[in-house]
């Protein structure tokens, strides 16, 4: 008997000249598979990505976005988000490493819009990353942003930032930001 298995990502191989596209939600949720998620990767949006809650229901299902890495298990690889935008992104957890990315090690991510995000955590807290240690951020714009953190260390792109680089970056939050705010 023959299988076939849908690949994790639209096309790529996960170099620099051959980055994986992601293309659907559920290709930027891959990322968190194992052999993926810390092995220095590259990857590529290849379009806009909306959020939208899982279809599936049951028990321990969390219909918020899971961010990618946590302190025990990193991200460590390159995002290029092709100047295109996930929108709609809805975070909201009682762990610590909240955002898209809950935390990033010797990584860059890039040219990326998010748009319309409410992020929420316990501690350490960005849109885009909870804590970036020895990475690079760049010409990541956030617009519409409403973020908390119930304890302390948030800021609109960046919860903590440790021996990184921030250019080019802009935020527009939509309300107020609450918690001990890193800028």
């Amino acid at each position: 008997a023959s299988f076939i298995t849908k690949e994790p990502f639209a096309s790529g191989s996960g170099t620099a000249n051959d980055p994986y596209v992601i293309t659907t939600q559920q290709e930027l949720d891959n990322i968190r598979i194992e052999g993926y998620l810390n092995t220095d990767k590259y990857y590529k949006l290849g379009n806009d990505i909306s959020y939208v809650k899982p279809s599936f229901t049951g028990e321990n299902i969390n219909s918020f976005w899971q961010p990618l890495g946590d302190n025990d298990n990193p991200f460590v690889g390159h995002f290029d988000g092709n100047n295109k935008s996930i929108k709609n992104l809805k975070v909201n957890q009682n762990d610590p490493y909240a955002g898209l990315f809950g935390k990033i090690v010797n990584s860059t991510v890039s040219n990326l819009k998010i748009d319309s995000a409410s992020i929420s955590g316990n501690d350490i807290v960005g849109a885009l990353v909870g804590q970036s240690l020895y990475s690079n951020v760049s010409n990541v714009n956030i617009t519409d942003l409403d973020i908390n953190a119930t304890d302390e260390n948030a800021g609109g792109l960046v919860g903590i930032s440790n021996s990184s680089q921030i250019t080019k970056c802009s935020i527009t939050v939509s309300e107020d930001i609450f918690g001990t705010v890193d800028y």
